[in-house]
């Protein structure tokens, strides 16, 4: 309840008083809301920051692992030339796998 007047003479100092009474209420109601804005702002960003980092450390330490177990198997594979090694060459020429030298290839009819 709002206080009543004392007397006539008062009535402009408590008009005032109750209007600004008022715009102070409305104005620390929109201080809190734009509070909340803001902490729900930096909320967001930093859990979107942090994901984002977690993310990129998984896919680097990914690419690194991947690399690294590239790089065992590679020590264990047997080392290719120019034309491939001896699996390869017969998987993509069948009927020459056994060639050496001055031999010629089969005849086929057609």
């Amino acid at each position: 309840m709002s206080p009543t007047p004392p007397d006539i003479c008062n009535c402009a100092k408590w008009c005032a008083d109750q209007s600004l009474s008022a715009v102070q209420e409305i104005l620390r109601d929109v201080f809190y809301i734009l509070v909340a804005i803001v902490t729900s702002i930096v909320l967001i960003g930093c859990i979107t920051f942090a994901s984002t980092g977690m993310c990129m450390l998984v896919l680097i330490t990914g690419a690194y692992l991947l690399r690294w177990l590239k790089s065992i198997n590679a020590d264990k594979v047997p080392k290719q030339d120019g034309s491939g090694t001896e699996g390869e060459r017969q998987r993509l020429l069948p009927g020459l796998s056994g060639l050496s030298g001055d031999h010629e290839p089969p005849a086929y009819s057609a």
